[in-house]
């Protein structure tokens, strides 16, 4: 009685451990990611975040946009379809900004009843970005990165369009880290 006891807390134990190391490489559980702006609508919030406040000249760093669907929610991939808009994200880079990387989070693959196969996220997926900085000319000042982001969200009942400009400010200068997120994966 007491081994069985004993292996069902140890076996809790285990699962609150594995929960709490699972939120703490969620970027949406890091409190850090609330103080940037979100973008979207209510059935589609993005947040656009780098690894760092402030960069300087010829520095290389992450940028991260973080999607959440909405619960019984989905939005379709990049990948396109004539049966629905797909998920776009376009940057508008301003000059000495060199886009070096980019990265998605896996789809999920939905077939319907007729067979079709769609590419689709629920809940919490990612698009990493990594940019180098080659320009001196805005020393001392701010850099903007700009997006425009544009999507189908569903549910069983309904599909609806949103789309939305996404923006993100960086300080010119100093390098200091956001501490928004700590652990990314160098692969989604």
């Amino acid at each position: 009685m007491k081994i069985t006891k004993l292996k069902y807390l140890l076996f809790a134990l285990f699962l609150t451990l594995s929960n709490i190391s699972d939120a703490q490489n969620n970027i949406w559980h890091n409190k850090k990611l609330y103080e940037y702006k979100s973008f979207g609508d209510e059935n589609l919030t993005i947040k656009m975040v780098s690894n760092f406040k402030s960069i300087t000249v010829n520095d290389e760093f992450t940028v991260m946009v973080c999607f959440l669907v909405k619960d019984g929610w989905n939005t379709y991939s990049t990948k396109e379809n004539p049966n629905y808009q797909a998920l776009s994200l376009t940057f508008d880079l301003p000059t000495g900004l060199k886009m070096v990387e980019q990265q998605w989070s896996s789809p999920q693959i939905s077939t319907s009843e007729t067979g079709e196969t769609k590419e689709i996220y629920t809940g919490e997926f990612y698009a990493k970005y990594t940019f180098k900085f080659m320009s001196d000319k805005f020393a001392g000042s701010s850099l903007q990165i700009k997006a425009q982001s544009s999507w189908q969200c569903c549910n069983t009942n309904l599909c609806l369009l949103g789309e939305s400009s996404l923006e993100l400010t960086l300080g010119i200068g100093k390098k200091v880290k956001s501490g928004v997120f700590k652990n990314i994966p160098d692969k989604l």
